[in-house]
């Protein structure tokens, strides 16, 4: 199948945009070309490239710093591409990336080139981007996309409105389940760390609400250590985990209570339970992995921030799987894994993080701070590199399971042979030290 889309770019300075705008055309039905994903070893480098710009319609210009002025190189790869894309008269459409283009140039085409109207992209802004760029696109989207079918996959639109998700019901009784909450724990808490020590090292007799608590362990050995919080209050609507935070009760700051986020009355609960604690506004709310999982995330930011004092702090932990990078991986398992888990109800929407920007925008929070983070294999030892892939991999099983009913054959039988056929070969990618793997998790600071 042809390429109907080109995204030229520079390896140290655009292609983890290259990389996120790829993935994103990919899942919504284009055939995009984007060499880091696209070339064929074996092949003579330059005519691959010259087949994929000949056959697309639209050519993606991305562009940073000075990456336009090196087109005044003789032998710039970059230059080559634009001049072909020019002869070839495709639809060449020029990113800026974070508004920092030297535009500089002497050579004539990629001077007219810049001289065209370009898109401005930000991380935080992704979402808008990329509206922008499929309504500039002259390609359109298959209704399945080709290397979906391979593997039995149906086109789902990720950028569908998230009130339109499917709450996550999982159950957080399964031992499997509570291993790879503690194992998230470790991995995320120094991260977590960090937030807090910028905003809370000083403070002392604060109001903490942590939504989603789990089992209180995330929230307790993260702030009670180092910090001085008058009140812990968590809120868990699974009752086997609210048992096992018993173990804080009566000895800390932390209570813990049963209430559903999503319960028409929950405001109403939590006032209640500010009322019985004697807690006029909290001056630190956390959702760690919680928005994913949710209806309506965009209502749930909207509502607690009544419960915020002036000037409380918001704190979102989250997950973007559009940042996925898997290197080498020839049989492109954690592909198909992830295409896998975005089919699955249980799973909760795993690119929420690139839209929660716009839900806080829309509750007029005053101030917010978008941190784009990632977790990588890089430096960690045999058994870190496996709990990465425990906190990453391990519930899909589970949650194919979920999904078959007995008696009805579908889709997910298929799904659920897959992954049980190729969980080991995963795991064994992971063993090798020469293997990369990437996911991305962002940090969001919202403030009253």
């Amino acid at each position: 199948m042809p390429y109907d889309i080109f995204i030229s770019y520079r390896r140290k300075s655009t292609w983890e945009m290259g990389e996120l705008i790829y993935n994103s055309l990919k899942t919504r039905g284009w055939n995009p070309f984007f060499d880091a994903e696209e070339m064929v070893h074996g092949e003579h480098f330059p005519d691959q490239l010259t087949a994929a710009i000949t056959g697309c319609q639209d050519f993606i210009l991305l562009l940073k710093d000075d990456d336009l002025i090196r087109c005044d190189e003789e032998n710039d790869w970059v230059k080559q591409e634009i001049h072909l894309a020019y002869k070839l008269n495709k639809h060449i459409i020029p990113v800026f990336i974070e508004g920092n283009v030297n535009l500089d140039v002497q050579d004539e085409i990629a001077k007219d080139i810049s001289k065209r109207d370009a898109l401005f992209l930000k991380r935080e802004f992704f979402p808008l981007f990329f509206k922008m760029l499929i309504e500039s696109l002259i390609a359109l989207p298959n209704v399945v996309a080709e290397d979906e079918r391979a593997v039995g996959l149906e086109e789902e639109d990720f950028y569908v409105k998230t009130s339109d998700r499917v709450a996550n019901k999982y159950d957080t009784t399964r031992f499997k389940t509570q291993e790879r909450l503690s194992v998230q724990q470790t991995i995320i808490m120094p991260y977590n760390n960090l937030i807090y020590k910028k905003y809370f090292a000083d403070k002392k007799d604060f109001e903490v609400l942590d939504l989603g608590s789990n089992n209180g362990d995330s929230v307790m050995k993260s702030i009670l250590p180092s910090f001085c919080p008058r009140h812990i209050i968590g809120i868990e609507r699974s009752e086997p985990m609210l048992e096992a935070a018993k173990k804080y009760v009566g000895t800390t700051p932390y209570i813990s209570y049963q209430l559903d986020v999503e319960d028409d009355n929950f405001i109403d609960d939590m006032k209640s339970v500010m009322l019985e604690n004697n807690i006029e506004g909290f001056d630190l709310i956390i959702c760690t992995f919680l928005l994913l999982h949710l209806k309506k995330p965009g209502s749930l930011v909207k509502k607690i921030k009544k419960l915020l004092k002036p000037g409380g702090i918001l704190f979102i932990r989250d997950v973007d799987d559009s940042q996925t990078v898997s290197y080498p991986d020839p049989e492109r398992l954690v592909k198909t894994f992830k295409d896998i888990d975005s089919k699955l109800a249980h799973t909760g929407y795993r690119k929420m993080a690139r839209e929660l920007y716009m839900h806080l925008r829309d509750a007029e929070y005053s101030y917010i701070e978008y941190i784009p983070e990632e977790i990588s294999t890089v430096g960690r030892d045999y058994d870190e590199r496996l709990d990465l892939m425990n906190m990453n991999f391990s519930y899909i099983k589970e949650n194919v399971e979920d999904m078959i009913v007995p008696g009805k054959p579908s889709k997910f039988d298929g799904y659920l042979t897959w992954v049980k056929s190729h969980y080991e070969n995963l795991e064994e990618l992971f063993s090798k030290s020469n293997y990369y793997y990437k996911c991305g998790i962002v940090s969001i600071i919202a403030k009253r």
